[in-house]
């Protein structure tokens, strides 16, 4: 969460800003997901949805607020929900506003994130203009390389190698 964990309005202010972007997009989540983008929180479905529930006299976003400060979400900013739309617009297919084409994605398969493909391509492209590729089997062969040199390199990164082994 951006400012330290502090948010740069008060409670009434806060509020008041979200009775007015409520009227404004006619939707509450939107509006609480139009606040998020100025106080660089994370959002959530779920947790929009858990808020949904709240009493009737507490505003959506105030319940929203409690239930985001809750562990699982601590450390977790706006950019977090950009870097999931656009990982869920990938796996769905739209390419648009990315450097992965839809040849790489039809080649690496989906579900994996620009970095991914990007890191794939390079290394694959490497792989195949440093040394011989004119069968099948070889490009299988660069191709099964670059995704455990991938593999490699996210274990490195976090020092847990059964964790990666799981996410794939």
């Amino acid at each position: 969460m951006g400012n330290d964990g502090y948010l740069p309005w008060c409670n009434e202010c806060r509020e008041r800003m979200f009775e007015f972007y409520a009227k404004k997009y006619n939707d509450e989540d939107e509006a609480i997901d139009r606040l998020a983008m100025m106080f660089d929180t994370y959002v959530d479905d779920k947790l929009l949805e858990a808020s949904e529930h709240s009493t009737a006299s507490a505003l959506k976003i105030n319940t929203y607020m409690g239930r985001l400060n809750m562990r699982q979400h601590a450390g977790k900013s706006y950019d977090d929900v950009i870097d999931q739309k656009k990982k869920d617009a990938l796996a769905a297919g739209d390419t648009k506003g990315t450097k992965v084409t839809l040849k790489m994605r039809k080649f690496w398969g989906t579900g994996l994130d620009e970095k991914d493909y990007l890191f794939l391509d390079e290394h694959y492209q490497n792989l195949i203009t440093r040394h011989e590729c004119k069968t099948a089997a070889q490009e299988i062969l660069f191709k099964r390389i670059a995704k455990a040199e991938l593999n490699c390199d996210k274990a490195d990164a976090t020092g847990d190698t059964k964790e990666n082994k799981r996410s794939k």
